[in-house]
């Protein structure tokens, strides 16, 4: 057969007078590298839109800065529950800050949550002079001002604090209704995907099985930082005759600036200001503050008008979090053993924040309890000791579990049925990035 032969079967795909008008529809196929991206995407765009770290005292650069930004993108890939209960921690902290402000008459100014967030992540301080250098920036104390200083001198000392408004704070920080839309729309178009794929009755993967539980917690991680600055890089610095003559007076009149004892403390010592930490410290401070607001975190406040006991939240967390990743529970795996781990990971993550619970509570309850005899005290401080291994062992346990699922959901793309590779036609016309 020649080629003239070829060319007679193809029909005539245009004309001088007449241009033809195509459409053609997308591949009803996808490839490994296309779901591998997809999800990849996924959760980098979520991950790094919804992490909002809290104000460094001084400005980071270069290596420490991208090192700190690291250290939270790993807790939001492994640990996205955590950071989420860490997120709905300082919400109910700013919003209480906001309701308590809000009871009072007359104020001056307009005090929002988005000033609430900003100061009670480090966002104003005081730029004084240390005693040992009147002249140099780099010995310029740092005092930062507490969400009740911050009130009081909105009320009180307009002067001092002409750009306290909320238009000055989101110019300061990096996030915009742009980079908010790209976050919900690919999120959107996720959700669409896999909802499409289960109703043509197609099988997700196990890596998007992954994705939606982390795109889902990184959704409600981003909800309550909506009004949370995103990754300012220093707080805004009160300076001048003015402002030392105001912090010297915060320091001596905490009843009239409505300080309480601790956070008078806290700003007398002046604390991350006098020793101020390096970059490295100011990261390991994060993560441990991130792991310490976990451990004592949903300590929620009355006016949501319930009552979760501190571990409560955590543990619903990971339960829900589990329960997603135990829709591949009778997947095809390349291995049993593969299949073994993958279950024994899941029960794990379900369960790992009831057992931290209870263990929590029955070590204050056995530390509690007045022993009739030597024998029983010996049984309960053996149970205690036991327990205390028990909850040091969980949180690497939890952190493996999720490093297998999230590597073997990685593995198992290479051994995919058939139909994981057919795409639900109507998902391909949501705007996405892949």
């Amino acid at each position: 057969m020649n080629d003239s032969s070829h060319n007679r079967t193809l029909p005539s795909s245009t004309t001088v007078a007449n241009p033809p008008f195509v459409w053609v529809p997308s591949s009803e196929t996808r490839g490994t590298f296309q779901i591998f991206s997809l999800c990849a995407s996924t959760t980098v765009i979520c991950i790094w839109s919804a992490v909002h770290r809290d104000i460094p005292p001084k400005r980071l650069n270069g290596l420490p800065s991208y090192t700190l930004q690291a250290t939270w993108v790993f807790a939001a890939l492994f640990l996205p529950e955590f950071v989420f209960v860490y997120a709905l921690k300082q919400f109910l902290d700013a919003r209480q800050s906001l309701i308590d402000h809000d009871t009072k008459a007359g104020e001056a100014s307009p005090f929002t949550l988005v000033h609430a967030f900003y100061a009670m992540t480090g966002g104003y301080a005081f730029g004084v002079d240390a005693p040992t250098d009147e002249s140099s920036d780099e010995k310029r104390i740092r005092a930062i001002i507490t969400p009740a200083g911050v009130r009081y001198l909105m009320d009180h000392d307009p002067d001092l604090t002409p750009d306290f408004s909320e238009l000055s704070i989101q110019a300061r920080s990096k996030s915009n209704g742009l980079n908010k839309a790209l976050l919900v729309f690919q999120l959107l178009w996720f959700c669409t995907s896999c909802i499409s794929r289960l109703a043509s009755h197609l099988p997700l993967t196990l890596l998007e099985v992954v994705t939606a539980a982390h795109g889902l917690c990184t959704l409600a991680t981003y909800a309550a930082w909506w009004h949370k600055p995103l990754n300012v890089e220093e707080p805004t610095l009160i300076i001048g005759e003015h402002a030392r003559e105001a912090y010297a007076f915060l320091r001596m009149a905490a009843n009239r600036y409505a300080i309480s004892d601790e956070e008078l403390e806290n700003l007398s010592k002046e604390y991350m200001v006098l020793n101020a930490p390096t970059e490295t410290e100011s990261m390991i401070k994060t993560m441990l503050n991130l792991l310490g607001e976990v451990v004592g975190a949903a300590s929620i406040s009355s006016y949501v008008e319930i009552s979760i006991a501190d571990s409560s939240v955590l543990t619903l967390l990971t339960a829900m979090y589990g329960l997603v990743h135990l829709s591949g529970w009778n997947a095809q795996f390349p291995t049993t053993m593969e299949r073994i781990l993958w279950r024994i990971a899941t029960v794990g993550i379900c369960s790992c924040g009831a057992c931290f619970s209870v263990s929590i509570k029955t070590i204050a309850l056995l530390q509690n309890i007045e022993w009739p005899n030597k024998a029983l005290e010996f049984f309960g401080n053996f149970v205690s000791i036991f327990l205390n291994i028990a909850v040091l062992l969980i949180f690497p346990f939890y952190l493996l579990s999720t490093l297998y699922i999230l590597v073997e959901s990685i593995r198992k793309l290479f051994f995919l049925p058939p139909n994981a590779f057919v795409v639900a036609s109507w998902s391909n016309y949501f705007p996405h990035f892949s």
